[in-house]
């Protein structure tokens, strides 16, 4: 059983590692004074990094699938959120912030829950070493941390305008590639054949050329004789863009097509194919209202992880960080 120390919910803009998780295990609780990470007077000790752990990994996995190389980016992922919080929250002091007692008992209150009752969570925590109080600042802290960080989401919007401008001048990464509905058949031959057994096999594919220009549905050939997968489909690929066939010699010869027309016999590695274009659609830029939202969505982000790097640099260089933490250790139980 675990206690949380966040509301079960939470926003988009959030540090990785805001939710810690106290682990109740013995190994945890014999570490409990180890100092792993200090900021300014703060100590984060190994104990809190096992309690951090396993926001990323569920109890047990380092029984089985994760290497030790792995456990150790994990560790120093869970101490950077550690010690981004601790800054985060000394900022939202510096700032006047207060923490919701709302979410503070909502998230108390949903660990009597998990536990059963107020007096088995009180029971766990004093296994583990600590109090009600100790939980509480713990929930205080992550509270005022992800507070802050929406209050920096919120000033990492963009205007209307600003996208319209954007977009503007970003038309190219907008626009989508010409296409055409193509229709395929294919005679494989093995990379390593002989040169008659290719020649053959040309020679059966030139048969088909011959059908097909002579009147015989395109569709019906490449069910009976094609290779291709797309064979059940009559041979149709649907629409391909411009840039996603390949070998180039198909793409060439795919896009060099009229609607309706049949290319020649086209040698690759794989073989011999034979290609028919359907509808072709000519490259367009998508409109602004098609890719706003998502826009909209990727440069907020962006934005926003740029002023959360800013302003985490500029805490550590307010607030004094040390780290001790020991990497390639050998398994400690977990």
């Amino acid at each position: 059983m675990t206690i949380k120390t966040t509301t079960p919910s939470r926003g988009p803009y959030t540090l990785a590692l805001l939710m810690l998780i106290i682990v109740l295990s013995a190994a945890a609780a014999s570490a409990a004074e180890k100092a792993v990470a200090r900021v300014a007077d703060t100590i984060i000790t190994e104990a809190d990094l096992r309690d951090a752990l396993d926001r990323y990994i569920p109890s047990g996995a380092f029984h089985g699938s994760i290497d030790r190389s792995q456990k150790d980016e994990y560790r120093v992922a869970a101490l950077n959120d550690l010690i981004d919080t601790e800054l985060l929250y000394r900022e939202a002091l510096k700032r006047g912030m207060k923490p919701s007692v709302e979410a503070i008992e909502a998230v108390i209150q949903h660990n009597i829950k998990q536990f059963g009752s107020e007096e088995k969570m009180n029971k766990a925590m004093e296994a583990r070493g600590f109090t009600l109080d100790i939980l509480r600042n713990r929930i205080r802290k992550n509270n005022m941390a992800e507070a802050l960080l929406k209050e920096l989401a919120a000033q990492s919007s963009y205007t209307d305008g600003e996208l319209q401008k954007y977009y503007e001048e970003n038309r190219e990464k907008y626009k989508r590639p010409d296409a055409v509905q193509l229709y395929h058949i294919l005679i494989s031959v093995d990379p390593g054949a002989s040169e008659d057994i290719w020649q053959e096999k040309k020679k059966l594919a030139e048969q088909l050329l011959t059908k097909i220009r002579a009147g015989e549905d395109f569709g019906s050939i490449a069910y009976t004789y094609s290779d291709d997968p797309y064979k059940f489909k009559s041979g149709d690929l649907g629409f391909v863009h411009r840039g996603r066939l390949s070998p180039q010699e198909l793409e060439d010869a795919a896009f060099s097509l009229k609607s309706g027309e049949v290319s020649d016999v086209i040698r690759t590695i794989h073989g011999f194919h034979i290609l028919k274009a359907g509808e072709k659609k000519q490259g367009e830029t998508k409109p602004f209202d098609e890719v706003k939202t998502r826009l909209k969505k990727e440069l907020e982000k962006a934005r926003y992880e740029e002023n959360k790097k800013a302003l985490i640099d500029r805490l550590k260089k307010e607030y004094p960080v040390e780290i001790s933490l020991e990497l390639r250790e050998g398994n400690e139980g977990k």
